[in-house]
């Protein structure tokens, strides 16, 4: 029998990158998901997730906010 944590359900699998991150972010609601935490999440380059945050901006489904250079956080818009 595992003794292991229980962890947050991640929808991964089998959806493409973006609705992967609609969905998590819309899991985080105010709060929003911070750069490192949906890198860690979905397990992709930095270049992938930013091209797919802008073209999900760009739909107004989700809002980037650049609190300084090298990092982000992400809110959902939708």
């Amino acid at each position: 029998m595992s003794m292991a944590a229980p962890t947050a359900a991640v929808p991964n699998d089998g959806l493409p990158l973006l609705d992967r991150i609609v969905a998590i972010v819309s899991m985080r609601g105010i709060v929003g998901i911070t750069q490192g935490e949906l890198l860690r999440k979905l397990c992709v380059s930095y270049d992938d997730l930013k091209a797919a945050l802008d073209h999900l901006s760009d739909e107004g489904l989700v809002r980037v906010h650049w609190p300084s250079a090298e990092s982000f956080r992400v809110f959902y818009t939708g």
